[in-house]
């Protein structure tokens, strides 16, 4: 039986300003940045390697951490 391991190092967080929300992600780089979505007491993280796995665009990868943190995925873009 083997074991496989993975530990993913992670940088101070780093707050993403954008005047338009729809601004988000052109500052994404997929498989480098992990997300944080915060709205009031609703939080949820998705480390870098998710959407490389799941294939996921930045539109899907913002709209999947925004699930995670319990938002509707209406939220999305537009209330980031």
């Amino acid at each position: 039986m083997q074991l496989l391991v993975e530990i993913t190092v992670l940088t101070e967080p780093e707050l993403i300003k954008v005047k338009q929300p729809q601004d988000y992600p052109a500052y994404i780089n997929i498989g480098r940045d992990g997300l944080i979505v915060e709205l009031s007491f609703y939080k949820g993280l998705l480390l870098p390697q998710v959407p490389v796995e799941q294939e996921w665009n930045t539109e899907e990868y913002l709209s999947h951490t925004c699930m995670k943190a319990g938002c509707p995925l209406t939220h999305g873009l537009k209330q980031l």
